[in-house]
């Protein structure tokens, strides 16, 4: 992911997880699973389609006794079922991301007596999903202690796409916090200023990141950039950027982060008073994307601001 595109591994990881298959290597077959619905994931392959698709890859991981890679893809499935409002799966209800601050959590005490299981990347990667769980439920608190919990995820795991995760969800839940749209009372010990110093860390990183692979990175780059002026207040500029965000991320086949730009820019409009049409045009767009991602909870949440605060009525198609 540092120098390719996420979304060229994905054909050659089922492949070699067909190999694993055939000659009855179920170890290496896992593994080529778990890695490509790791890297899947930050490709923009939509919730849709990974849910179902994980839930096979895990009866067949249980079944051939790979606990490890069972439980490390277990915690994105959770995840994923969360992101899609499937909160009452049984994956989530004895899941562990909700559960991470727990101090007694039965569950991440059997996984870390699991044999071969690499305990640092799992208790990583669970903190980021959670850390996005958090971001979307408009959590800052819990998104933000998150990321700080796991901000040395490029030397527990450096070769995994989930990195750029992280310095994402990272900038924009500090730049969020500094607009103070939802800063909560535990949140304003954090300085302005020293949220911003985040956020712009997080910038730089993806930065560097896109100098060797912008396909990967730019998107997320113009997003963090865009929530940057908009916290400057310059707006036009802040439009401008998530203009070419938005663009990147329909090129690239990011519904996700399309979905995310539109959502960002229309409450960007929306909370400068400026553009009021097109501020309700870019919310229910993004309304559209996140239903077509599969992300629900978040469509309803979108849907529910249009019909209270813009007097407008929608309607989604899977309702």
């Amino acid at each position: 992911h540092w120098k390719f595109p996420v979304k060229s591994t994905l054909e050659p990881l089922l492949e070699s997880r067909q190999i694993g298959i055939d000659i009855g290597d179920h170890e290496y077959s896992s593994l080529s699973s778990f890695q490509y619905f790791h890297n899947a994931n930050p490709a923009g392959v939509p919730l849709l389609t990974l849910e179902p698709a994980m839930r096979n890859a895990l009866v067949e991981m249980k079944a051939q006794r790979q606990v490890a890679w069972l439980e490390l893809l277990s915690v994105q499935f959770e995840y994923t079922l969360i992101m899609m409002g499937k909160t009452e799966d049984k994956a989530v209800v004895n899941g562990v991301l909700m559960k991470l601050n727990t101090p007694s959590n039965p569950k991440m005490t059997e996984v870390m007596n699991t044999a071969n299981l690499n305990v640092e990347c799992y208790v990583c990667m669970a903190t980021i999903y959670r850390m996005v769980i958090a971001y979307f439920r408009g959590d800052l608190e819990t998104a933000l202690e998150m990321a700080r919990k796991s901000e040395n995820v490029a030397k527990v795991i450096p070769a995994a796409p989930i990195i750029k995760t992280h310095a994402l969800y990272d900038g924009l839940s500090a730049f969020d916090a500094v607009r103070g749209q939802r800063l909560t009372t535990s949140l304003q010990p954090n300085s302005r200023r020293m949220l911003i110093s985040r956020g712009k860390k997080q910038i730089k990183k993806l930065k560097t990141f896109s100098k060797h692979c912008p396909e990967n990175n730019e998107m997320g780059l113009l997003l963090l950039e865009a929530e940057f002026a908009a916290v400057k207040g310059k707006i036009e500029e802040a439009m401008f950027k998530y203009s070419l965000a938005e663009g990147l991320a329909e090129r690239y086949g990011n519904m996700d982060i399309q979905a995310l730009v539109c959502e960002r820019a229309g409450m960007t409009l929306k909370w400068s008073g400026k553009e009021e049409e097109r501020s309700r045009s870019l919310i229910q767009r993004s309304i559209e994307l996140y239903e077509g991602w599969g992300a629900f909870p978040k469509a309803n949440q979108l849907l529910a601001l249009l019909e209270t605060r813009c007097g407008v009525e929608v309607t989604l198609s899977y309702k």
